[in-house]
């Protein structure tokens, strides 16, 4: 039996998977766009507040696409389709800062070797690929349990518990980064419905203007850190009803490929301060991030389409990278 139609814990995710793809493409871009180490140091302050909401509202749609539900088989294809791409994309990037890191002046230039390598992937991985490392582990110990059969409360406290401790020694795996995960999985298991609870409402602008005016320090470590995600996200969903058509086509459209942009775009935002001095005449650095943030997720898109063709993308992850059809895989691959 299908487990996804048997299952009465699985969201109905499906009549609203627009809303959370048109989520994910701004997130997504949020997180190119502040990459720009250029342009990150001309805004500290709004680089902050971005850094507080954008990749931890990413983990709650994670944890609550995630399917515990499945079997074995079904569950490894899942896990293969991103621990592979992981670690290779983690290792070649390990390599490229190691050989170019020096050359390209980037701030995580690393000394090669061995070990720093086996660091990188197993418990303090570089670049955006820490993402993937923190869902590899929350997917494999949420999965295992489940399998244990206990009921929604009990099954949500045991896996925190588990990823918490194992927060304490793996560097790389953030309790907070981990909650956010298990926020949107919880919902998950106890059958409710993500917008349910994130309310698409464009009312949701007044408490994210009130937490950032009002709160210090904003870090998504902290209460308020949680609450401007979810603000965020209520009001990114409000947004989407009232989006132009075309502009909703090309977000969600990046919502739906945000795979390939987490992989291939640590490789190209580095590649962008080769022409900063082209844009010396503009001190707030808006213009050279705007540029920047198209070409690279534009080169991102092509490298997905590339691999695609040339079947590196079925090695990597048994499925094509690109997804250029409004095909929903809202099975677990949260991107």
């Amino acid at each position: 039996m299908n487990n996804q139609s048997a299952s009465p814990l699985l969201p109905s995710t499906k009549l609203r998977s627009s809303e959370l793809d048109f989520v994910k493409g701004v997130l997504i871009t949020l997180m190119v766009l502040f990459h720009l180490s250029y342009f990150v140091e001309r805004h500290v302050a709004l680089t902050e507040w971005v850094y507080t909401f954008h990749m931890s509202g990413f983990l709650v749609i994670s944890g609550f696409l995630f399917n515990a539900e499945k079997d074995w088989h079904g569950f490894g294809k899942t896990l293969r389709s991103i621990a592979v791409p992981y670690v290779v994309f983690e290792v070649v990037y390990l390599v490229a800062l190691g050989v170019l890191g020096s050359y390209m002046r980037t701030n995580n230039h690393i000394e090669l070797s061995p070990i720093t390598v086996l660091k990188g992937l197993a418990v303090a991985p570089v670049g955006t690929y820490w993402y993937l490392h923190t869902l590899l582990i929350c997917m494999a110990v949420c999965y295992g349990v489940n399998r244990l059969r206990l009921n929604a409360w009990n099954t949500v406290m045991l896996g925190g518990s588990a990823l918490c401790a194992l927060s304490l020694v793996v560097y790389g795996l953030e309790a907070y980064n981990v909650a956010y995960f298990l926020i949107g999985w919880a919902l998950r298991r106890y059958g409710g419905a993500l917008l349910r609870v994130v309310k698409p409402s464009l009312v949701a602008a007044a408490p994210v203007v009130l937490i950032t005016l009002t709160c210090t320090n904003l870090h998504r470590a902290t209460l308020p850190g949680v609450a401007l995600t979810l603000s965020m996200m209520s009001l990114l969903c409000g947004v989407y009803r009232f989006t132009p058509p075309q502009l909703l086509k090309g977000v969600t459209f990046l919502g739906k490929n945000s795979l390939c942009i987490v992989l291939f775009s640590s490789f190209f935002t580095v590649c962008t301060k080769l022409y900063v001095r082209f844009f010396a005449f503009d001190v707030s650095g808006m213009l050279w991030a705007l540029v920047s943030t198209l070409l690279v997720v534009g080169l991102c898109l092509l490298m997905a389409c590339l691999s695609d063709r040339m079947g590196l993308s079925e090695i990597l992850m048994g499925r094509a990278l690109a997804l250029l059809n409004n095909s929903t895989m809202y099975e677990c691959i949260t991107f």
